[in-house]
């Protein structure tokens, strides 16, 4: 059955947040330090007016029709909606995304999630339950490896 998803504010960030590094100075004694990494990304969607057609059940779909938002060490394609570091090596990034949308079809169960080079990234699925009156919200964070021009995009799938 085809359904549709409008999708009316996204938000879906990247970045590493905190690096805890230990050292043992010569003294025996054991002392940390926190580092921050400048390389953070985002896009978002708002006020978006375009339908995602979902044709087909169990298949993931790109989102589309993002804006670029912060791009530190990131490249944002217009025409894929992803977004593409050169930093190496392969380094394990946060990422954190934020759907608010609404169903065509009452009560469908949509399956959200990160995709690197197409191909979805498990531990990044988040489900959420949209009707078709009422607006329904969903969040999700997940932990993935990026490595240089990797393509990262979000997708969506019904079930």
């Amino acid at each position: 059955m085809i359904k549709t998803l409008k999708t009316l504010c996204i938000v879906f960030i990247i970045g590493i947040v905190v690096l805890i590094n230990f050292i043992i100075k010569d003294n025996g004694f054991l002392s940390s330090y926190i580092s921050f990494n400048s390389f953070h990304s985002g896009m978002f969607q708002t006020g978006n007016t375009t339908t995602t057609l979902i044709n087909t059940v169990n298949v993931w779909e790109e989102i589309g029709n993002f804006q670029a938002g912060s791009l530190n060490g990131w490249t944002f394609s217009v025409a894929s909606s992803s977004l593409t570091t050169d930093k190496s090596p392969a380094t394990i990034y946060g990422v954190v995304y934020s759907v608010s949308a609404k169903s065509s079809l009452a009560n469908k169960d949509f399956e959200f999630s990160v995709s690197i080079n197409d191909v979805i990234q498990n531990n990044c699925v988040s489900v959420r339950n949209f009707g078709s009156i009422t607006l329904g919200n969903m969040g999700a964070s997940c932990m993935i490896t990026i490595s240089p021009n990797d393509k990262v995009k979000l997708e969506v799938r019904n079930t």
